[in-house]
Formats: C-alpha cells, sequence, structure tokens
C-alpha cells in the first residue's frame, strides 16, 4: 500500500564537512526516536538519566529497584549502546567514504517492509567553500525540524525497530559496520519524507562556455583587422592551391578516369560535381554550452538514484538495529 510523501528543504549558510554531515544524520536520527515514540526521552536527556540512576544504585547498594523500573532501565541501556554503535559506524562510514549522498532511516518491523522511511539528501562536497561549524550547522538543522514540526507526526506507531542504509559509489567496496545490499530499494509503501539539505556555495568563475562572435583583445597580441580578409584570401589560394607540375597531373589522371569510367558504362557520365559527402569538409564548429547557473548558487541534491544510475551505486545496510521501548 503506497503511504503519502513530503519533501522539506533546510539550507545551510555555507559548505559542510564530511564529518559534519555524518553528525548531522546521527542528530537527525536522535530527534526522529524521540518525535516518533521510540524513546520517552531525547537522547541525551536520556543518557543523562540513565547515568543517574546508576550513580544512585552505585551509592546505596542495598536499596534494591523495582523490576519495573529495573526492566525499563535495561530497555534505556540497549538502545543507548545500540544507538552508540550505530553513530560510530555512521562516522567511520563517512570517513571511509567522504561521498556518501544519501541516508535512508526505516521504521519497521524489517527494512524491506518499514511503515515508515526518512529519505536524507546531503549536499555535494565543495572543498572551494566556506565550510561551517558544527554547532552552528546543528543549531540551524533543528531550527527548521521544531519550528516546522518535520518530524512529527499524527500517525500512531509503537515500538518498532530502526534500520540506516547509506547508499555510496560503487567504488567503495567496504564501509566499516555496514553489510552491502545490492538489492535494496527505496520503500514505496508506508509514510515517506524526504530531507534536502542544500549548502549556499560562493561564486567563482562562470563556466559558460559557449562561443561568441566577437573580438577578444588579448594582452600583449594585437588582434587581426578584419579588412584583411582579401589578404588572407590570396595567401591561403597560394597555401592551398598545388603546383603547376601537380595540377597538370591531377587533370590527366582525372580525364583517364572519366574515360574508362564512360567505357565501362557509357550510358551514364561522371559529373564530379555531383559528389555528396556525407560530412563537409570544412564545417562549422558546434557551440559547447555549459549552464548559466554559476557554482555558488545553491547545490540541489535530487535523492533519485543516489544521484547516480544503479549502476554506480551500491547500499550498505548498518548492522546494528536499535528496536524502541516505551516507559
Amino acid at each position: 500500500m503506497a503511504g503519502c510523501s513530503k519533501q522539506f528543504e533546510f539550507v545551510f549558510d555555507g559548505g559542510l564537512q564530511s564529518s559534519t554531515r555524518a553528525l548531522l544524520v546521527n542528530e537527525v536520527i536522535k530527534h526522529l526516536l524521540y518525535e516518533r515514540n521510540q524513546i520517552p526521552l531525547q537522547f541525551d536527556f536520556l543518557r543523562q538519566q540513565l547515568a543517574l540512576a546508576e550513580t544512585d544504585n552505585a551509592q546505596q547498594p542495598s536499596t534494591k529497584p523495582l523490576s519495573s523500573q529495573s526492566q525499563v532501565d535495561r530497555k534505556a541501556k540497549s538502545v543507548i549502546s545500540n544507538l552508540d554503535n550505530m553513530f560510530e559506524n555512521i562516522i567511520k562510514a563517512f570517513e571511509t567514504c567522504p561521498e556518501i549522498q544519501k541516508a535512508v532511516v526505516l521504521l519497521g518491523s524489517t527494512p524491506a517492509t518499514p511503515k515508515e522511511s526518512y529519505i536524507i539528501n546531503l549536499p555535494h562536497l565543495c572543498p572551494e567553500a566556506d565550510n561551517i561549524s558544527l554547532k552552528s550547522s546543528k543549531q540551524a538543522l533543528f531550527q527548521h525540524l521544531v519550528a516546522e514540526q518535520v518530524l512529527s507526526s499524527d500517525l500512531p506507531l509503537g515500538p518498532t525497530n530502526l534500520y540506516v542504509v547509506l547508499c555510496a559509489p560503487r567504488t567503495a567496496s567496504h564501509l566499516p559496520g555496514f553489510i552491502p545490499k545490492a538489492s535494496f530499494k527505496v520503500p514505496s509503501r508506508g509514510h515517506c519524507l524526504t530531507l534536502n539539505m542544500l549548502c549556499r556555495q560562493p561564486t567563482f568563475a562562470c563556466q559558460d562556455l559557449t562561443f561568441e562572435d566577437t573580438e577578444v583583445e588579448i594582452s600583449g597580441i594585437e588582434p587581426l583587422s578584419l579588412e584583411c580578409s582579401s589578404l588572407d584570401a590570396t595567401v591561403a589560394y597560394h597555401v592551398m592551391s598545388p603546383s603547376p607540375e601537380k595540377r597538370a597531373r591531377l587533370q590527366s589522371q582525372f580525364h583517364l578516369d572519366k574515360r574508362k569510367r564512360h567505357l565501362s558504362n557509357p550510358d551514364k557520365d561522371f559529373d564530379l560535381t555531383k559528389i555528396h559527402f556525407s560530412t563537409p569538409l570544412i564545417g562549422s564548429t558546434p557551440k559547447i554550452s555549459a549552464s548559466n547557473q554559476p557554482l555558488g548558487s545553491l547545490d540541489l541534491y535530487n535523492g533519485t538514484n543516489c544521484g547516480q544510475s544503479h549502476s554506480q551505486s551500491v547500499w550498505f545496510q548498518c548492522s546494528t538495529v536499535v528496536k524502541g521501548y516505551r516507559v
């Protein structure tokens, strides 16, 4: 059953380093788990609360915690441990392959049949751009996530599994902590949300290579005058024309070939003017035109096929699975 699909865009005022992109993916996962009721508190607060509970239990070993609270603590420890492992694998994956352009977060019993899918399209790497800090990028991201309530939904969702799949170039034969999934496809069923991360990159020289018939003055070289066209034609004639001896030899060879063709087929005459070439000997040079959009404009990444064809990309699934829980 096909579900609804939404898209949101996040614009950063600069480039994002590969390490920053990895950490932003982790932050989205943290916020998603809380918004979709997979953990009772924000991840950082949940870690602090668990650390305080462990400290209290260490100071008062004689006090036995309630069985229900002990079970909740065990679930919280399991979630935090698995998330730490998953976040570490994601960071290592981006260190191994900085060209990762897409991350897919799936909520459901299996990756093939998720109830909800979250596609994160990451901006391209731009070495010439002024990279912004992790703190600034996190502030900008959460400003959009919270203000626009991007990850919140009225659809009920019970505790389920969370999977992370990364799309990388085929040159990346191995990502630490990830398993290649050649047959994986982004599920079309369930609720699907796409997050497009864009970067404002500096404007560089225009890459328009369109040829224009205008005079260009080059420093140190005097441009040729258009009044010398007759002289150029005369020079070209003397350069390209053969000598009188060679011209006479070619003419005699031409008449001899013509006589032979006429004798072999007297009904048809050979006329040089009727010869047509499949390609002109002298043709106009084709115009090479690039996009008029400068490199410094918004770098919009369309997540279709990972930005590449299926033959040029491969999917990797994180070996760690996080199971949500309720109190």
